[in-house]
């Protein structure tokens, strides 16, 4: 048998097959996903014969099973606005109602910063 896959479908298939490796790859270098999850890439020919069976056509696909991104949680402050209209925010401060220091200023609960006007005298 003289079949190289290298060479099968004119490197068709080494192309696809590159593509695939390359998305495992990035996939195992993404943070944003669980390092244990094991990825697989997935090489399938199919192959049709014709009735005399000296012919088959043959299909090629190749495939990757990636880890999913793991989720990002976080919550949603929610209340109504003046004319009753539901409305939310992002609660960065982790609890309703409690303030919190970034580094640079002291924050309301959803991130909106909070002023000191002694300092503006």
């Amino acid at each position: 048998m003289e079949i190289k896959l290298s060479e099968l479908a004119n490197g068709g298939l080494q192309e696809r097959f590159e593509n695939e490796m390359g998305n495992v790859l990035e996939n195992i270098a993404d943070r944003n996903t669980d390092a244990s999850v094991k990825r697989s890439v997935t090489i399938k020919l199919t192959f049709k014969p014709n009735e005399k069976r000296d012919i088959a056509d043959t299909i090629i696909d190749v495939s990757s099973k990636l880890a999913p991104a793991v989720s990002v949680p976080t919550s949603i402050v929610m209340g109504h606005d003046e004319k009753g209209k539901v409305v939310g925010q992002e609660l960065k401060s982790g609890l309703k109602g409690q303030t919190y220091f970034d580094g640079e200023a002291v924050n309301t609960d959803t991130g909106e910063k909070i002023f000191d006007f002694r300092k503006t005298k």
